[in-house]
C-alpha cells in the first residue's frame, strides 16, 4: 500500500514538472503569461491579459493552432491527452474589486493534430579503449 502511494506521488510530481516545463516552453515561445491546466485528459492554455486577444478571428485561430502544436511537439503527457484547448482570461482591478474574463474558444481533438512527434535518440557516447 505505501509502495502505491509512493509511486502514485512520484507520478503526480512528474505530472507536475511536465506541466511547468511546458508553460515555461509556451512562455519562451510567445513571449506572454500564459496558464496551463490538465482536467480529464484535456490540457487548456489560457494567455493572460494577452493583446492577442484583440487580434483578428483568423489570426487568433492561427495562434491557436500553433499554441496546439507546440503542445503537442512539447508535452511529454500529450499520448494521454484527448483534446487541446486554448484561451484568452482578460482581468481588470477596479478598487478592491477585480474582475476577470475568459474565454477558450478553440479545442483541437488529438486525433485531428496529429500524433507527437518521436523523441530523439538519445546521445550515445563512444567509448574509446584506454
Amino acid at each position: 500500500m505505501l509502495l502505491a502511494c509512493v509511486l502514485a506521488r512520484c507520478g503526480m510530481q512528474q505530472t507536475i514538472h511536465d506541466i511547468l516545463a511546458l508553460q515555461q516552453g509556451l512562455m519562451l515561445q510567445y513571449r506572454e503569461a500564459v496558464t496551463v491546466n490538465v482536467s480529464d485528459s484535456v490540457l487548456t492554455v489560457t494567455f493572460q491579459n494577452s493583446k492577442r486577444a484583440s487580434l483578428p478571428e483568423a489570426e487568433r485561430a492561427a495562434l491557436a493552432h500553433g499554441v496546439a502544436e507546440f503542445v503537442r511537439a512539447h508535452y511529454v503527457g500529450y499520448g494521454q491527452l484527448a483534446r487541446v484547448q486554448v484561451g484568452f482570461t482578460t482581468a481588470h482591478q477596479y478598487g478592491p474589486v477585480s474582475t476577470s474574463r475568459s474565454e477558450v474558444p478553440y479545442s483541437y481533438a488529438v486525433s485531428d493534430l496529429g500524433p507527437a512527434p518521436p523523441a530523439p535518440a538519445a546521445a550515445t557516447h563512444a567509448s574509446t579503449p584506454n
